[in-house]
């Protein structure tokens, strides 16, 4: 199974991990999980934003733009979706998620960064402002 996802601060923060080659049905099951940590957040923390960690620095290849979009809707139907940390180097990886932010827009917010801990760091600052609201 070549991802991992599950909290990295509950009901506040999702932590994704993505490496090797991910096919559909592993894409499947990642937007599953997804979902059903949204739905555990809009439940035991109502009203409150889920941002998602998703690291991709180790994967080598996702499922093409189409079949990322087809998934990204689903977990766009969350009102409790904040924004995507995506720490990527591989630039088709990029891309794909990239697209497919601007393709959803204002759903999908997303912040791209090489580093892990600078991932961290911005969301810090997220986090902080969720706090303020």
């Amino acid at each position: 199974m070549p991802y991992h996802c599950d909290w990295y601060l509950p009901y506040r923060v999702a932590d994704a991990r993505m490496w090797g080659t991910v096919s559909l049905q592993e894409m499947e099951d990642y937007t599953n999980t997804c979902v059903r940590l949204l739905t555990e957040a809009q439940k035991h923390n109502p009203g409150g934003v889920v941002h998602i960690l998703l690291d991709t620095r180790e994967a080598v290849s996702i499922p093409p733009l189409y079949l990322m979009i087809s998934q990204g809707i689903r977990v766009m139907k969350f009102g409790n979706l904040g924004t995507m940390f995506l720490i990527a180097e591989n630039g088709s990886t990029r891309s794909v998620i990239e697209v497919t932010s601007r393709v959803m827009r204002e759903r999908f917010p997303l912040r791209i960064f090489k580093e892990r801990q600078e991932a961290l760091d911005a969301l810090v600052t997220y986090l902080a402002r969720d706090a303020r609201r």
